[in-house]
C-alpha cells in the first residue's frame, strides 16, 4: 500500500503544482522569481487521499514568510525520500498528515526545529475551506464565506430559490437589453468563482453566467442575483469525502 501511495502522490498531487518548463526565457516568460504554489484541485485531491486512506490531517503555520533576504542561488523543493507523510504547501500555509499519526507530528517537530512555525493542530480551515473531519469521512464547505458572498451583494434579506437557475432559462447575448455595471457584474462572477471549490451544484449555472461578462446585460444579471440568492439558502451545503471511497478516478459526462 505505501509503495501505491507514494506512485499515486508522484503521478497525481505533485503533477498539479505549477511549474516553468525548459522553453520560459528569462527576462521574457519570467523576471526573477518563480514561486510555485498549490492548486485548490490539488488541494482537494490531496484531502481524498488523505480521507480514502485514513490519514489525520494537520495544519502548521509559518511565522514569517517574507523576512529573509533574497537568495543569490538556485533553490529547489521535493518530498523527502522514502517519505510517508503527504504535504501541501500554499505560500506560508502547510498541511499534511500520515497514515501513521506518530510520524506526522514527528514530521511537526522536526520541521519546527528548522523553521520558526507554530502547530495549529488538526486541519479544520484552509484557505477558505472549512474542513471537519470525522470517523466517517471528510466534509468540505465554504459556509463562512457564502454568507459573506450573500451579505455582500445585498441579497442576504431576499428571498431564496430552490434551484440556481430556471430551466426554462436560456441565456444569450441580448445585443438590445439594458447594460449594467461591469464592475459589479465581474465581482459576483468572481466571487462565485471560488465558491464553486466546494460547491459543483452551482459551477454550471456559474460558467454559463461567465461568458457575458464582457457585455453584461440586465438579463444575465437577474440569474446571476438567482444563483447568490440560491446560496443564501444553501450556505452549509459542500462535498463529503467517504472512508469507503477508493482511488479509482470516475467521470461524469452528457454528451450524444
Amino acid at each position: 500500500m505505501h509503495e501505491e501511495l507514494k506512485q499515486f502522490v508522484r503521478n497525481n498531487i505533485w503533477n498539479l503544482v505549477p511549474r516553468p518548463d525548459d522553453s520560459n526565457v528569462e527576462g521574457v516568460d519570467f523576471d526573477e522569481t518563480f514561486a510555485p504554489i498549490a492548486r485548490l484541485e490539488s488541494i482537494r485531491l490531496l484531502l481524498t487521499v488523505a480521507c480514502t486512506l485514513g490519514f489525520k490531517l494537520y495544519q502548521i503555520d509559518v511565522k514569517s514568510a517574507f523576512l529573509n533576504g533574497i537568495l543569490q542561488e538556485e533553490v529547489y523543493v521535493k518530498q523527502p525520500k522514502d517519505s510517508l507523510t503527504l504535504t501541501q504547501i500554499y505560500v506560508d500555509d502547510i498541511i499534511f498528515g500520515s497514515p501513521i499519526g506518530s510520524l506526522a507530528l514527528k514530521f511537526a517537530e522536526c520541521t519546527k526545529q528548522e523553521f520558526e512555525m507554530s502547530m495549529v493542530g488538526e486541519l479544520s480551515y484552509f484557505l477558505g475551506l472549512q474542513v471537519k473531519q470525522t470517523d466517517c469521512g471528510l466534509f468540505i464547505s465554504q459556509s463562512k464565506y457564502a454568507k459573506d458572498l450573500v451579505k455582500r451583494f445585498g441579497l442576504d434579506s431576499k428571498k431564496h430559490t430552490r434551484t440556481p437557475m430556471s430551466t426554462n432559462v436560456k441565456l444569450g447575448h441580448d445585443p438590445i437589453g439594458k447594460s449594467v455595471d461591469q464592475a459589479v457584474y465581474r465581482s459576483m462572477i468572481g466571487n462565485l468563482l471560488y465558491l464553486t471549490a466546494s460547491r459543483p451544484d452551482i459551477a454550471f449555472s456559474f460558467g454559463v453566467c461567465a461568458r457575458f461578462q464582457a457585455d453584461p446585460k440586465e438579463s444575465h444579471l437577474s440569474v446571476v442575483r438567482r444563483i447568490i440568492r440560491y446560496v443564501n439558502g444553501t450556505v452549509d451545503h459542500g462535498i463529503l469525502y467517504s472512508r469507503e471511497s477508493n482511488l479509482e478516478p470516475v467521470g461524469y459526462f452528457d454528451a450524444d
